[in-house]
């Protein structure tokens, strides 16, 4: 083909089928886009469906961290339950020993008896909510 031999208007024909192929090589990259913000477009539903999957995700693992917290914490409840009724039967034991003694009517020394509530008033400070108030005792009621 001689390039020589197009006239004016070949050469406007020429380029305007280039600008064609050109249009239409843009309008078929664009045409997949051209829809996707419509909301049943394939983008749209892929969009979406990422989403809930993201959502779905989070959610689970939220669950299964809550599960392992609830789990965690029944096993410390469980541990603080044995811990009390141990206690508690140790108290209960030491009180019955306390009371059968052969010597539990009898009255204590005042240096004792002035230990013995050094001690209760320093136990009340750990735990106040446990300690009566005390009977005024012979030597309060003066």
């Amino acid at each position: 083909m001689n390039w020589r031999i197009l006239s004016p208007k070949g050469w406007a024909m020429l380029i305007g089928a280039m600008a064609l192929v050109a249009a239409l090589i843009l309008l078929a990259n664009a045409w997949n886009g051209l829809w996707s913000f419509l909301p049943w477009s394939a983008e749209s539903r892929l969009e979406r469906a990422e989403t809930a999957r993201d959502v779905a995700q989070d959610d689970a693992s939220a669950r299964s961290l809550e599960s392992q917290g609830q789990a965690d914490q029944i096993q410390r409840i469980e541990t603080v339950h044995r811990q009390i009724v141990t206690v508690q039967t140790a108290t209960q034991d030491a009180i019955t020993q306390a009371r059968s003694a052969p010597d539990a009517n009898d009255p204590l020394e005042p240096g004792r008896a002035v230990r013995l509530q050094s001690s209760d008033r320093m136990l009340c400070g750990y735990a106040p909510d446990l300690c009566r108030p005390a009977a005024p005792d012979a030597a309060g009621a003066r």
